[in-house]
């Protein structure tokens, strides 16, 4: 059964939420719905701006668990290596096309299947990512731990 870590967020560096899922285009809907009082109905928190799929649920509550104590400048450097306009990918859900809603390739093609509330995923890696070690950001002398 896949599963999915997302993070959705109210605008470009607004608040950002994270969570995960087995069905992540229902999921996306009812955060854009405000379906359910909470977080990110407060706060407008909608547009989906990054996910990764996982082939266990235990792997991607891992990945979501280690995402939730990174700081806020990694989250965001982690959305902008896929997603540097932090379009809507959500739009990717709906229409199954695998690029993302500014006409950029996506690392990600999403298939999604009719009554199935899982979908499967072809991906580069599962939480295999790093920024490049140039970035200032992750190269400033700056005592902080790495994330990695």
């Amino acid at each position: 059964m896949a599963a999915f870590v997302y993070m959705l967020a109210s605008g470009r560096n607004g608040t950002l939420y994270l969570g995960s899922t087995i069905d992540l285009s229902r999921r996306v809907r009812e955060h854009q719905l405000a379906l359910t009082p909470g977080f990110t109905s407060r706060y407008g928190v909608t547009v989906l701006v990054w996910y990764e799929a996982y082939d266990r649920v235990v792997e991607a509550r891992q990945r979501e668990y280690a995402l939730k104590k990174w700081r806020r400048a990694w989250k965001i450097a982690l959305i902008e290596i896929d997603n540097p306009n932090w379009c809507d990918l959500s739009i990717d859900l709906i229409w199954a096309i695998g690029a993302n809603a500014c006409g950029a390739a996506s690392r990600r093609v999403v298939v999604l299947v009719p009554g199935s509330p899982s979908a499967s995923l072809q991906s580069s890696g599962k939480g295999d990512w790093r920024p490049k070690r140039e970035n200032p950001a992750y190269t400033s002398g700056s005592a902080r731990a790495s994330p990695w």
